[in-house]
């Protein structure tokens, strides 16, 4: 017999968005582009920061080095960003018959609340959370007890979807259902419940077990 599902929560980055690293696929090329030859990780300690909300968008591309140039350089960036993956509206009025939609991403809050708005998403989601705006950072366990909260429900009400296993472990740890979202497969340790590589297998996956 199925269990009683509730929610669905997606990842946006390696879900909604095909890249699942997008600081190698999009950022460093931009800031080369740019002209602008700071180390990766150099990049990547202050993009850590700003994911936490412990720096600004503005404060992180001062670090950059392009004090002046903001909000431009931003919208310059974002303008880059084309990735998102459009079998998802092929899908998503047929979950949103049945379930309540949620977000749970790490990224810098403005950036990912501008890309929601860019490819009009935001009015398919019950609730976003993002990491940049509370502090915490999946797989910290805190910021997954903090989303149930949020959405009023139990682990077991709910399905989460991310390419990353770090992150679905702890979620699983909770009592949350989870299925991997991975467009190339990789041998690892820890297995989700279930492994799709498009939405429409998603949907089957929900269709058929929950």
């Amino acid at each position: 017999m199925k269990n009683k599902l509730k929610w669905i929560i997606l990842d946006v980055w390696g879900v909604l968005y095909k890249y699942t690293n997008f600081i190698e696929s999009l950022l460093m090329p931009f800031l080369h582009h740019k002209g602008n030859n700071i180390s990766k990780q150099f990049v990547y300690k202050n993009y850590f920061q700003a994911s936490i909300g412990k720096v600004s968008s503005k404060e992180l591309w001062n670090y950059f080095g392009f004090q002046g140039e903001f909000p431009q350089i931003e919208e310059d960036y974002l303008s880059t960003v084309e990735c998102f993956d459009e079998e998802f509206l092929e899908i998503v009025d047929s979950l949103k018959n049945n379930y309540s939609l949620a977000i749970l991403s790490n990224d810098v809050w403005e950036w990912s609340r501008q890309l929601l708005e860019k490819f009009d998403l935001i009015k398919y989601f019950d609730h976003i959370l993002i990491s940049g705006d509370i502090g915490l950072r999946k797989p910290e366990r805190k910021i997954y007890l903090h989303l149930l909260q949020k959405l009023d429900c139990k682990g077991e009400e709910c399905v989460f979807i991310d390419d990353r296993l770090n992150n679905l472990k702890t979620a699983a740890d909770l009592g949350i259902k989870t299925i991997r979202f991975i467009r190339k497969d990789k041998k690892t340790p820890f297995c989700s419940e279930f492994e799709v590589s498009s939405f429409k297998e998603l949907e089957c996956v929900i269709d058929r077990f929950y």
